[in-house]
């Protein structure tokens, strides 16, 4: 039941009412009527409440102060309006818009106040998640690393953060008199006003692209740009939102390595090498050079497609390869491999070719392999040209070794005149002795014994000259002493040096001193450098002499040429050893004899050297002695 000092309009406002709670208050502040919608907001009967004071519906901290203020307020101006935390019976707190209006009767005399209060709580906390949201995309939309913009459906800008300001070096208000339509640059504008009227449409629901922007100061960048559009509820497009980022540097970036990329692959597909790239079973990469000696290769291509579909892999041109062998397949398996020598034969039986490659392992981030790269090139040319040199090489130290015999062919024809003119005068003297009657035996015999020792000795020369002649490269190596190796040699010079006024000093050499050799490889040596010690001094002044010295050490034998010539001039001393260099006249060298002998005397495990002695050139060549390996 409700107490009632006011008019009965308002009685019976007070008891319509359910929304809110409507009551009255006299002038001292006391609930005087009390409706049912003060009961549910309030949680106080009408009996609980009439005659009580109102404050009991604030806090502690105000109850001596607020109701009062807030009366004195209305009855000073009629009417007040407050909004604050009031307390329902159990205690707990509602939110509450009141509105106090005064009463007066017809003489103006205060006789109560009406207040209405209303529960705002659901609204007020609809308001702060609402304000919380707003401060949210507000703090998001001003500190976003990337510029964020809001443009009205003709493409003016309503809002734009400081990124975005910063981005074209506009200020915040002369970026809202501006479009999007103005800084796009032209190229691009089509694109993305296409893209934006198909957003009003509905046709997408967003759009992104890359496109150019001016800046305020005329230079032009590029931006990554996302947009999509707000809609009314009613479904009117309200405003786009477009989220823009500078990409100029990595467009930068990405056009080198475009350059770049660009650049590798025309030097990759240009090598003179094949190169191909595997990873997964599959070709990622096989240049140029790699198609045409391999055959048409498709990028992606299986390699076992392309391996049945193609040829195989041969070590020679008759026996298959093991394929674990293959660069491939050992790099694929985690090792890097040597340059091994293939014979690549494909089965439409077009011409193989030699190929010469290496294999290196690809591995992951994680260490494990990924694939595999292989370097290889085509060798077919080049072996042809290896053999034909092989051929010419050949030619060329027999060439060499006629050469030399040519040059000695002086000095072997006083070897075989000077016997010849004994035998010719023993047979004339023995002639003679046989027309006499009674010629003494004695002298007859001595004249056979002469010519017979003579012919031996031509035998010998013949011998020596035949023997040293001989390639001698495929005979295997044989125990050998060396005294006879020197005697066979100077068999063929001795006579030349002595005409000539060259003194030729040998050693006595030990018997048992024995090499393991192919004796006519190592007397083609001796001669060779006893010929060169005949043609250093043979046209000097003074003493002319060649010196053959042989020197026993523990496990080699050491011999050495030496002459009384003018030396070799420090400048060319490097080159002496190189193929087809001569000091001598046209005709009268190759340029192949040192060569060719400090070869021979390394394939015997020494090794031949050009040294100074007592100032005096001295060339020596180290050998072996046996039970020593040879290589």
């Amino acid at each position: 039941m409700s107490v009632s000092t006011g008019p009965p309009t308002f009685d019976l406002l007070v008891s319509s009412v359910e929304d809110y709670a409507i009551f009255m208050v006299d002038v001292n502040g006391q609930v005087s009527t009390w409706n049912s919608g003060a009961e549910r907001i309030k949680g106080y009967s009408a009996s609980e409440i009439v005659g009580r004071p109102i404050d009991i519906f604030y806090e502690a901290w105000e109850r001596s102060f607020k109701p009062r203020m807030l009366l004195q307020q209305a009855a000073d101006s009629g009417s007040v309006e407050d909004e604050g935390w009031r307390l329902r019976k159990d205690g707990s707190k509602f939110w509450a818009h009141v509105s106090i209006t005064a009463l007066r009767n017809d003489g103006g005399s205060l006789i109560g106040f009406a207040k209405i209060t209303a529960d705002q709580t659901q609204r007020r906390a609809v308001q702060e998640a609402l304000r919380q949201s707003e401060e949210r995309f507000s703090a998001a939309f001003e500190h976003a690393p990337i510029g964020i913009g809001l443009a009205e459906p003709s493409g003016r800008f309503l809002r734009v953060n400081r990124a975005y300001c910063e981005m074209l070096g506009y200020s915040v208000d002369d970026f809202l008199r501006l479009d999007y339509q103005t800084i796009t640059h032209p190229a691009d504008l089509p694109a993305d006003v296409s893209q934006a009227e198909r957003l009003l449409r509905g046709e997408i629901s967003s759009y992104q692209m890359e496109k150019r922007y001016f800046r305020k100061d005329g230079e032009i960048i590029w931006a990554s740009l996302s947009v999509s559009l707000v809609r009314e509820t009613s479904g009117k497009p309200r405003h786009f939102i477009a989220q823009v980022e500078d990409i100029t540097k990595r467009r930068e970036v990405v056009e080198l390595l475009r350059a770049q990329t660009a650049l590798l692959e025309t030097v990759i597909d240009n090598m003179g090498n094949g190169l191909i790239v595997v990873a997964n079973g599959r070709f990622l990469i096989v240049n140029r050079m790699a198609q045409e000696i391999m055959g048409p290769v498709s990028k992606d291509m299986e390699t076992e497609k392309w391996r049945a579909a193609n040829g195989s892999f041969l070590p020679d041109k008759k026996t298959l390869f093991a394929r674990e062998r293959l660069p491939l397949e050992r790099a694929l398996s985690g090792e890097s491999t040597e340059e091994v020598e293939i014979w690549l034969q494909p089965k439409d039986m077009r011409e193989g070719k030699w190929v010469r490659a290496v294999g290196r392992p690809l591995f992951d981030s994680t260490g494990l392999v990924s694939g595999a790269v292989v370097l290889f090139r085509d060798v077919t040319a080049q072996k042809s040209m290896e053999a034909e040199l092989e051929i010419n090489r050949a030619q060329s130290v027999s060439n060499a070794r006629l050469s030399a015999l040519g040059i000695m062919a002086g000095g072997i024809a006083h070897e075989i005149n000077n016997p010849l003119g004994i035998i010719h005068g023993a047979a004339g003297n023995l002639l003679d002795l046989l027309q006499q009657p009674n010629a003494p035996l004695e002298l007859l015999r001595k004249n056979g014994d002469r010519i017979l020792q003579t012919a031996e000795r031509i035998a010998r020369i013949v011998k020596s000259l035949r023997h040293i002649a001989r390639e001698g490269n495929s005979d295997p190596l044989r125990q050998k002493p060396l005294k006879l190796i020197v005697e066979e040699t100077l068999e063929l010079c001795r006579e030349r040096f002595r005409h000539h006024g060259v003194e030729l000093k040998t050693p006595e050499i030990d018997d048992s001193l024995v090499l393991r050799c192919r004796e006519v490889q190592i007397e083609q040596v001796l001669l060779n450098l006893l010929q060169n010690a005949f043609d250093a001094v043979s046209e000097t002044e003074g003493e002319k002499w060649v010196h053959l010295e042989v020197d026993q050490k523990e496990d080699h034998v050491l011999v050495s040429v030496i002459d009384s010539g003018p030396g070799i001039p420090s400048t060319i001393l490097p080159h002496v050893f190189e193929p087809f260099f001569t000091t001598k006249p046209v005709g009268r060298g190759t340029g192949l004899g040192l060569s060719i002998s400090k070869t021979i005397a390394e394939e015997h495990g020494g090794k031949l050297e050009i040294c100074d002695k007592a100032g005096n050139t001295c060339v020596c060549f180290t050998l072996p002695i046996v039970g020593d390996e040879v290589r």
